[in-house]
């Protein structure tokens, strides 16, 4: 979030390098990246991107590559070698959860979002300068999230600031219900509440007969309609309108421009530095009207 706050702020290079230190740590967190480099307004903006967090990366990582370069790609082959787990790809291998597959749907999957991505940006009736760098992000992110074969519980930490940010779910019960999904994975496949009881069950998330691998497969089907129906369709969509998640009130929400909400902060913030000749103490008329104007698309 910090890397994406900087975005917003304009600090493209302190972006990319949170964005590298961030991949050198847990590739999963860096995903929004992807969103923002097609989000860019620029080339410049987008290659300043790309090379600070390739550059971070590269460089906390090149020691180690030195010193021993096969324990270093041992940590990518963990990965590899892991089975199918919390995914939706369990309804196409319930019993081969190590099947070769795995490895060709989600850049299949990813691959194709990232396309309809590009798409939404670089369409004709879209100005690029209206590209909403927070929604790709969002959706960057959710994608990610939604081809992989690893999908677990705690993957969702990397979810849940974007609820906040945008509107994702059409309501709060859907937000409930769906991290409310993701709790019981955690607390009846894992935990095995009922064992106090002596009542033993198995509820592992990769048991095809167990109710947990249900939940985990609905969790993860849910992921992708956040993707596509929310993000695709409905926040992608030019004034696109929602159901206010308080009293169901039509919500129109305009694109706002590129860290609109931060930069109103800090001239709010910062206005009363700024003093108009007569050194009367008063913010002049016109810079209350930037503010004010800047205050209204946020």
């Amino acid at each position: 979030m910090s890397a994406l706050r900087r975005y917003l702020e304009g600090r493209t290079l302190a972006s990319g390098i949170l964005f590298g230190l961030s991949a050198a740590s847990n590739l999963v967190t860096a995903a929004p990246a992807l969103g923002l480099l097609i989000a860019s307004r620029t080339k410049r903006q987008g290659f300043t991107l790309t090379a600070a967090a390739l550059g971070t990366y590269g460089l906390i990582n090149l020691p180690f590559v030195i010193l021993n370069t096969k324990l270093w790609l041992a940590a990518f082959q963990f990965i590899y070698d892991w089975y199918i787990e919390g995914s939706w790809m369990l309804i196409l291998f319930p019993t081969d959860t190590h099947s070769p597959y795995r490895h060709i749907i989600p850049p299949l999957v990813f691959g194709g979002m990232a396309a309809a991505m590009l798409w939404f940006r670089f369409r004709k009736r879209a100005p690029t300068t209206e590209a909403d760098p927070l929604s790709y992000a969002f959706v960057s992110m959710f994608a990610y999230v939604f081809s992989s074969y690893i999908y677990t519980p705690q993957l969702n930490l990397a979810l849940l600031p974007f609820f906040v940010l945008l509107p994702v779910a059409n309501s709060y019960a859907e937000f409930f219900t769906f991290d409310l999904l993701n709790s019981l994975i955690i607390i009846l496949g894992f935990s095995e509440v009922l064992q106090p009881l002596g009542i033993n069950y198995n509820f592992h998330p990769n048991d095809g007969t167990s109710v947990v691998w249900g939940i985990a497969v609905i969790r993860s089907l849910w992921v992708g309609k956040f993707v596509i129906a929310d993000g695709f369709l409905r926040i992608f969509a030019p004034g696109r309108e929602g159901q206010d998640e308080g009293g169901g009130v039509g919500l129109i929400s305009p694109v706002p421009l590129p860290g609109s909400a931060i930069e109103a902060d800090r001239d709010r913030r910062g206005a009363g530095l700024h003093r108009n000749r007569g050194g009367s103490g008063k913010v002049a008329s016109q810079e209350v009207a930037v503010r004010d104007r800047d205050l209204i698309g946020a």
